[in-house]
C-alpha cells in the first residue's frame, strides 16, 4: 500500500515511472543517462562439482597501454584515460561469495577508454557545485571536532548516488562531444585484473598491498576511543591513510589503473538484483578504505539502491569507442 501511495505521488509530480530515465542532479539540473544493461545472466550448474573454467590465452601477462588520452576539464583539472583493450578472461570466483560464483568465460568485444582515476570532487564539482563529500565520523564524545575529511580537492566524491553518477557522464558526455558512461561489471573486472588471475591484481590475499591498496588496516587505529578498538581491520600491514587518499595515489596496474581495490567501491552500469521489498540494485565493485583485503578481490560485488549515496562508494567513467573510430 505503502508503495502504491509512493507511486501515486510521483506521477502526480509529473515522474510516471519507478526508474525514469531523467534525472536531476542536486543543483536541478537535467540530464538523461544512458540505458543500463539487464542483470548478469545467471550460470547454471549441473553439479556441485567445481571444474576450472578456461580460456585460451588467459591468464597473460599485460603491458601498459600505448593508447592514452588526456580531456581537459578546466584549469589545472584533466581526465586522463587509457584504452582497454577487448580481450576473454574468466570472470568471478569459486572461493569467494555465493554471489561471486560460479566462474564463467566472458568476452570482452570492444576496446574503450576507462579513467586511470576516481572521479575526484574537485572534477565532480565542475558539474555539481553544491555537492560536499564531508567528513567520517571519529568515534568517541570526548575527541570534538567534526571528524576526518574527505572533500578534499583531490579525494574521490563519494556520498553519490547510481543516478547522480550517471548524471555526471551525461553531462560529460555533452560537454565533450563523446559517449562517457559507467563500466559494466564485467568490463571493470577485465580491467582490474589487467591479465592476472590472483585474487588481487598484485598477488594473492596475503600480500603486502601497502603500495598498491587503501584498505583497512592499521592506519585506522585512530578511530578507537577510550581503548574500543572494534573496527574490523588489517593488523599487519600499513597503507598510510585512514580515510580515502588523492585519486593518483598508490601504484597502478598493468594497464596503468590507480585505486581500482580500495580507496572507494565505485557504481557500475550493472543490475545486483531486487532486495527484498522488490526494489533494483546496482552493482558496486572494488572495496573501500573501510574493507579488509578479503572485500576487496577483483572478484567482490555487493550491491546498493540507485538513488542511495554510500559513505564509500564512489566512481569512475569510462569512454565507449565509436563504430568509426581508429583503434
Amino acid at each position: 500500500r505503502g508503495h502504491q501511495r509512493s507511486r501515486d505521488l510521483r506521477c502526480a509530480q509529473g515522474r510516471t515511472s519507478d526508474t525514469a530515465n531523467v534525472v536531476l542532479s542536486r543543483s536541478g539540473q537535467k540530464y538523461v543517462p544512458l540505458t543500463p544493461p539487464g542483470p548478469r545472466r545467471a550460470i547454471e550448474q549441473v553439479s556441485d562439482v567445481k571444474v576450472p573454467v578456461k580460456v585460451e590465452g588467459w591468464p597473460f601477462k599485460a603491458t601498459a597501454p600505448a593508447d592514452r588520452d588526456s580531456v581537459s576539464l578546466a584549469d589545472n583539472i584533466t581526465l586522463e584515460l587509457v584504452r582497454i583493450p577487448a580481450g576473454s578472461f574468466v570472470m568471478g570466483s569459486d572461493k569467494g561469495y555465493l554471489d561471486e560464483s560460479p566462474q564463467h568465460a566472458v568476452g570482452i568485444k570492444k576496446a574503450f577508454y576507462m579513467a586511470t582515476m576516481e572521479t575526484s570532487n574537485e572534477m565532480y564539482n565542475l558539474f555539481d557545485a553544491q555537492h560536499n563529500t564531508r567528513y567520517i565520523d571519529v568515534h568517541g564524545v570526548l575527541k570534538g571536532g567534526i571528524g576526518i575529511r574527505v572533500n578534499q580537492p583531490s579525494q574521490p566524491v563519494s556520498r553519490i548516488t547510481w543516478e547522480e553518477a550517471m548524471s555526471f557522464c551525461a553531462w560529460l558526455s555533452e560537454k565533450t562531444g563523446d559517449t562517457y558512461t559507467l563500466p559494466t561489471e564485467e568490463q571493470w573486472e577485465w580491467a582490474c585484473k589487467a591479465g592476472t588471475d590472483t585474487p588481487h591484481f598484485f598477488g594473492e590475499l596475503g600480500t603486502d598491498y601497502s603500495r598498491y591498496a587503501n584498505l583497512a588496516d592499521t592506519s585506522m587505529k585512530g578511530f578507537a576511543d577510550y581503548n574500543r578498538d572494534f573496527l574490523p581491520r588489517d593488523h599487519k600491514i600499513s597503507d598510510r591513510n585512514r580515510v580515502t587518499a588523492s585519486v593518483n595515489s598508490y601504484l597502478p596496474n598493468s594497464w596503468g589503473l590507480h585505486n581500482m581495490l580500495g580507496n572507494v567501491s565505485e557504481w557500475t552500469m550493472s543490475d545486483y538484483g531486487k532486495c527484498g521489498s522488490g526494489i533494483d540494485r546496482k552493482v558496486i565493485r572494488g572495496g573501500s578504505w573501510r574493507d579488509r583485503p578479503n572485500k576487496a578481490r577483483a572478484s567482490w560485488r555487493w550491491g546498493y539502491y540507485r538513488f542511495q549515496p554510500v559513505f564509500d562508494v564512489g566512481f569512475r567513467v569510462v569512454r565507449l569507442i565509436a563504430d568509426n573510430e581508429d583503434v
